[in-house]
């Protein structure tokens, strides 16, 4: 949801965060975090978790998507090779 939330207010373009990696990988922070809210109205310890799981989503995102970059470079430089 909050991808779809940064995609519909203009934030993101496409939903390219996959945010849900980061939180099942630290499932156990979220949970607690989330039932902090629910029990005791802590917003701003799980707002900086969602924070820090965009920030680490984004970089990883940006690392794939140059990566996927360089490899389209490099297979138009092989197909233009064999093409002349």
């Amino acid at each position: 949801m909050n991808v779809l939330y940064l995609t519909r207010t203009g934030l993101l373009n496409i939903p390219v965060l996959y945010l849900s990696r980061y939180i099942t990988r630290h499932k156990n922070e979220y949970y607690y975090l989330l039932q902090t809210v629910r029990d005791e109205g802590a917003w701003e310890p799980w707002i900086l978790y969602m924070l820090r799981a965009m920030a680490g989503t984004s970089r990883i995102t940006l690392e794939l998507i140059e990566r996927m970059r360089e490899q389209i470079a490099s297979i138009r430089t092989q197909y233009a090779a064999r093409v002349r």
